[in-house]
């Protein structure tokens, strides 16, 4: 399973993608945003990661 989301078929394993020729995902630095404890990004193929952090715990939400 891909680390990091991946909007389509998962057809071979993430692991063999050394080129990354089909698990990666680009984006560009307009569509992110940072704050202490928080980032969140909008990659090209649609999916958003917003990450967050405190302390100890984190958690991770992809759409």
């Amino acid at each position: 399973m891909p680390i990091l989301p991946f909007a389509g078929p998962v057809d071979f394993s993430p692991t063999a993608d050394t080129k990354d020729a089909k698990y990666a995902s680009t984006f560009t630095h307009a569509q992110e945003t940072a704050t202490p404890g928080r980032y969140a990004v909008t990659l090209d193929s649609g999916v958003r990661a917003d990450l967050a952090v405190s302390t100890r715990p984190g958690v991770g939400d992809f759409t």
